[in-house]
């Protein structure tokens, strides 16, 4: 089977094969949500878990929300409404949300007239 494309969630990545690896790379994959906000204080660990939150939030954005990348990638809903105001107010994640809600149309009934 020749894999040209996939993503998983990790920090590493081992390769092992009998061929000669030539060449393989890793790329941070996320949905075009460009960060609009930043946070900063005197506080060095504060700064440190604000950059995890963002790494987290990045690496479960994709196409959907995802829960957790490096094993599954389904798309969750409770993404949007548990962090999304801290998404929100970090991304421009606007049409991401736009999408996700067009998305779960014909899967509920049209009780808001949004679908």
């Amino acid at each position: 089977m020749d894999v040209r494309f996939t993503y998983y969630g990790q920090r590493y990545a081992l390769a092992e094969t009998d061929a000669e690896l030539l060449e393989a790379e890793a790329v941070e994959q996320c949905a075009s949500c460009p960060q609009t906000d930043s946070f900063r204080c005197s506080n060095e660990r504060y700064n440190q878990i604000h950059a995890l939150i963002l790494g987290a939030i990045r690496s479960n954005t994709q196409s959907v929300f995802t829960d957790c990348p490096h094993r599954e990638k389904l798309g969750w809903l409770e993404e949007i409404h548990l962090i999304g105001p801290g998404i929100l107010s970090d991304f421009d994640a606007r049409m991401l949300y736009e999408k996700i809600l067009k998305d779960m149309c014909p899967l509920r009934k049209n009780t808001c007239g949004t679908c």
